[in-house]
């Protein structure tokens, strides 16, 4: 669990054409609230904060508007929000394993928070869980709308499986 605390603009690509004269990335910084898995022995160990790039911004060439830009399916990493990260080092940085990786946690609740850039309640993610694939056997949807008990639940049941499927 962390919650990004600053952020800053990073990245900065200008565009000699069209709409967007540039788009940022953002380094975002987080405090780390609590680690709920790690592995035994960590390659690189999880400080009390740590830094990750998100998405940043697009700036429009005409009216100078700043518009959040935001990933496929994805939060943003706001400050002001807390989530659930799956976090690997990766040449020298911590990055989310990939899509799913990155959960809103505001409340202490799975799926309430900050996505895409919009600040969700249960409700409008369960109407979107509606439409959601039905192969769909992902921490986040087992967990949906519980806590952190439940979360460390699915962790460990996870980590008992894959060591009985090693045996």
């Amino acid at each position: 669990m962390a919650t990004p605390t600053a952020e800053q603009d990073t990245n900065r690509r200008n565009f000699t054409e069209g709409p967007i004269q540039y788009q940022t990335d953002r380094a975002v910084v987080f405090r780390t609230d609590k680690i709920l898995w790690s592995s035994a022995r960590p390659r690189q160990q999880m400080g009390q904060d740590f830094d990750m790039v998100s998405a940043g911004w697009n700036v429009y060439r005409d009216s100078g508007e700043r518009t959040k830009r935001t990933t496929a399916a994805a939060p943003r990493l706001e400050p002001g929000h807390t989530y659930l990260l799956a976090l690997r080092w990766v040449a020298g940085q911590w990055t989310v394993l990939g899509e799913g990786a990155a959960v809103p946690f505001d409340h202490q609740t799975v799926g309430e928070g900050e996505w895409c850039g919009r600040t969700l309640s249960k409700e409008d993610v369960a109407r979107g869980e509606r439409f959601s694939r039905k192969d769909d056997h992902s921490l986040e949807k087992a967990v949906h709308g519980q806590g952190e008990q439940a979360v460390t639940r699915e962790l460990e049941r996870a980590k008992t499986e894959a060591q009985a499927r090693r045996r």
